[in-house]
């Protein structure tokens, strides 16, 4: 099980289909064309994530659409548009269910965002619903 939890290649690729099985991100992510990217690093104690180290998250969306995901290590250079960095601690907290609220943990920098701020607050319904989808796979 621990290969499907977050953050994993399998656990990313059931969030881009669910991205796809979803009419209401079709409506809501028309015009989204750019690649987002949820970097996830290391806890201060250590972790027993599926995957070690820091990781990005990639999401490829178009239109309403995951055309791709894929997961690798953190680079650290700023080579996806639009970036949202914080710990496995955070990340975690923030997806479950009745988690903690992004839009605090932004406000409070415990999650860093990177890329054009207005151009993300257009989309802010539609990162929304990627959340609570995310939310639902467990």
């Amino acid at each position: 099980m621990a290969e499907e939890s977050f953050p994993s290649a399998v656990w990313l690729s059931r969030l881009c289909a669910a991205i796809n099985r979803s009419s209401e991100f079709l409506r809501l992510g028309r015009g989204w064309t750019w690649r987002v990217a949820i970097v996830v690093l290391e806890d201060s104690e250590g972790s027993l994530s599926p995957v070690a180290g820091p990781v990005e998250l990639v999401l490829e969306l178009n239109n309403g659409k995951c055309s791709s995901a894929s997961i690798s290590p953190a680079s650290g250079k700023d080579n996806t548009p639009y970036r949202l960095i914080g710990t496995r601690e955070t990340w975690r907290e923030v997806l479950k269910q009745g988690g903690l609220d992004p839009a605090l943990l932004i406000a409070t920098e415990r999650i860093r965002v990177r890329g054009d701020l207005p151009r993300i607050h257009k989309f802010r319904e539609a990162a929304a619903l990627i959340l609570r989808l995310a939310r639902g796979l467990g």
